[in-house]
């Protein structure tokens, strides 16, 4: 049997975008508290990713632990105290990432629907199981796939 396989995230809706808008305010931030904002980044990615690797994958606590991460790492290297509100605010700046509208990428509807009217269309996601599905239910867009992954 023939079909295609879509991915979900920054292929049929926005994603990346979302966790960007959240690391320029989080660079603001940083910069604000005196640390530098774009080595900051820098170290974000790599808690982030040994985050998602101890995890075993894109599980949704990995990037708003990486966001308190980088603060405490810097708070450390620069011997500061760690401010409970400033952590509390990186760890719900993560967070308020997974509260976003889903925004469905111009013109998908409309290419799902032509062929969906051809093909079996699949969809697979690498996010998490319970995040990705409710996502997809949100969109509106279950409705072309016959099975998801």
């Amino acid at each position: 049997m023939q079909g295609i396989i879509f991915d979900f995230d920054d292929t049929l809706v926005e994603a990346t975008v979302f966790f960007d808008r959240a690391k320029e305010k989080f660079a603001r931030r940083m910069a604000e508290l005196g640390f530098p904002a774009e080595e900051a980044l820098v170290v974000l990615n790599r808690f982030d990713i040994r985050n998602v690797t101890k995890a075993g994958g894109f599980l949704k606590e990995c990037f708003p632990r990486a966001l308190a991460e980088t603060y405490e790492h810097y708070c450390a290297t620069n011997k500061s105290p760690v401010c409970g509100m400033t952590r509390e605010w990186m760890e719900t700046l993560g967070w308020q990432v997974f509260e976003e509208p889903v925004e469905i990428i111009e013109g998908v509807p409309e290419v799902l629907e032509v062929l969906a009217g051809r093909y079996p269309l699949f969809l697979a996601t690498k996010g998490e199981v319970d995040v990705q599905l409710a996502r997809l239910e949100k969109s509106g867009l279950k409705r072309y796939f016959e099975q998801v992954y």
